[in-house]
């Protein structure tokens, strides 16, 4: 579960409006998949196992840092 203050700190950085925090793993890939049916653009930031189920609907780029 990603936290609230590090999430809204690094959406700020980054000039984000809309960001999610305090998500469970097991309903990201859900949050994702509702959001890619909207049409809307989805930027998934992750650092660990915990992700593999969101990013999995990864349609563009992935990046290993």
């Amino acid at each position: 579960m990603d936290h609230e203050q590090p999430t809204r700190y690094l959406a700020g950085q980054l000039g984000i409006d809309h960001y999610f925090a305090e998500v469970l793993p097991e309903d990201k890939a859900g949050l994702v998949a509702h959001l890619q049916q909207q049409g809307k653009t989805v930027c998934f930031i992750g650092d660990g196992i915990n992700e593999a189920t969101g990013l999995r609907l990864d349609k563009g780029a992935g990046n290993r840092v």
